[in-house]
């Protein structure tokens, strides 16, 4: 008996970079067997939603690794079967060391709906001309905003009530972006 409709959203899709090598895992959807995956497809963009870089058919399996250049890549999965292609999980974004060094020792500090941002700058590589600041509702995610700091090691913005997961990556003269420093999580 054949699927009756497509996969549901395959679960949390996590990614790690090490030694030039991305290695992806995500859990499979759950539902009832009419609607069970048969494979997955991984696909990869160089912006948030976009697959330009990448669309990777794969059998029934919820790990993948491949080698790849220095990122970043905006990385979702879809489960698949005769019916088609399901929803695609919740993206994550995937970079491994860039042309600079990683800053580090990420700190927030809130006062009202004020937050403060400090970091150590990179202590290899080339100076930054500029740093990013990542925000996600999830650990890994930029789906609540991508925010340019300049060359300050430090960052004051408003802050709305929420769920935040931050973490902030050097980008070098040419326009390469650094790995991201440590994630830290916070609620207002």
């Amino acid at each position: 008996m054949g699927a009756s409709d497509v996969p549901r959203r395959p679960g949390t899709l996590s990614g790690m970079w090490e030694n030039g090598l991305v290695t992806l895992a995500w859990t499979a959807p759950t539902g009832a067997e009419t609607d069970a995956p048969t494979g997955y497809l991984i696909e990869a963009g160089s912006s948030p939603g976009a697959s330009d870089l990448a669309t990777v058919p794969l059998g029934n399996v919820t790990s993948f690794q491949v080698s790849a250049p220095v990122g970043p890549y905006f990385v979702r999965v879809r489960a698949v079967n005769e019916r088609g292609a399901g929803e695609a999980s919740r993206e994550i974004v995937i970079d491994g060391q860039g042309g600079g060094g990683v800053p580090s020792a990420l700190e927030a500090s809130q006062a009202d709906a004020y937050l403060r941002l400090s970091w150590l700058p990179p202590t290899s590589g080339e100076l930054p001309v500029d740093y990013v600041i990542e925000a996600g509702s999830r650990p890994g995610l930029t789906d609540l905003g991508v925010l340019h700091a300049g060359t300050a090691t430090e960052f004051l913005t408003t802050l709305p009530p929420g769920q935040y997961y931050l973490r902030v990556r050097a980008v070098t003269p040419d326009g390469r972006t650094s790995g991201s420093s440590n994630d830290i999580g916070l609620r207002r």
